[in-house]
């Protein structure tokens, strides 16, 4: 059996990825770490105070931290790419 044939479940990508590439555009919004952050408006309490009052703060809901989404440098997109085609990839 020819191991370099292709099947309908492979597919065929570049070995690398350049700077310039229509991929970045895509890559770098398509990936993101989130992180939770203390919440400015209510100082991390989770509460507001409305004329003495106390209301769920609007911005964290309660839980006095708000979750932040931090894109993905290109560069470690890069090398997880890398890492992939090393790992997968196989000559045709």
């Amino acid at each position: 059996m020819n191991q370099n044939k292709l099947t309908k479940n492979d597919v065929v990508m570049p070995r690398e990825l350049k700077d310039g590439e229509l991929a970045k555009g895509l890559l770098c919004h398509g990936f993101y770490e989130e992180f939770l952050a203390d919440c400015d408006m209510c100082e991390s309490e989770g509460v507001l105070h409305f004329e003495g009052v106390p209301e769920d703060c609007l911005a964290c809901g309660g839980n006095g931290a708000v979750k932040i989404a931090i894109p993905v440098k290109w560069d470690t997109i890069k090398d997880i790419y890398s890492a992939c085609v090393e790992l997968l990839g196989r000559e045709c």
